[in-house]
């Protein structure tokens, strides 16, 4: 009985500690994202800047949680379908990176996108990103930190699924 307990919990630990260093990177991207665009705020004091990461926190706590379901019914679905368990883990790991990585390319996206429209990016940024194609280049150059952070952030999160 144990036994199998332990076997069934083992993908979840190794997922747990992805969603904590998942949790982590966002809101280092918080910080990045404030540090950023830091002449666009005011704020009143330490209590504000706190309560905005307490907020934070719970809001990426929340993100983190339903962009993996999908991850946790693939890893729930391969302990009881031991035939296709091999396939449904490895689905579970593509799944697992293409959803956070959208996930974190939204959110570092969002830091060099919002000094320009003063808000979150929205269905807009699709038309931005079209008509900014042409100065990709340019783009490249100025945001280069926010790309090195998603591709670091990328390869940890491939090798940690």
């Amino acid at each position: 009985m144990l036994s199998g307990l332990r076997s069934f919990l083992r993908p979840l630990n190794r997922l747990l500690l992805t969603l904590v260093f998942l949790t982590g990177v966002y809101q280092l991207c918080r910080i990045i994202f404030i540090c950023w665009n830091h002449r666009l705020f005011t704020f009143r004091g330490p209590a504000e800047v706190f309560s905005i990461f307490w907020w934070g926190v719970r809001m990426d706590l929340a993100a983190v949680s339903l962009l993996n379901l999908p991850v946790l019914l693939l890893l729930f679905s391969a302990q009881y379908f031991s035939a296709s368990r091999r396939g449904l883990l490895l689905s579970g790991r593509v799944v697992f990176v293409v959803l956070n990585g959208a996930g974190l390319a939204f959110n570092i996206l969002d830091t060099g996108y919002f000094s320009f429209v003063k808000h979150r990016s929205n269905l807009d940024l699709w038309y931005v990103i079209g008509d900014s194609a042409g100065s990709f280049g340019s783009l490249l150059r100025i945001y280069f930190p926010l790309v090195l952070l998603f591709l670091v952030s990328m390869w940890l999160l491939v090798r940690l699924s």
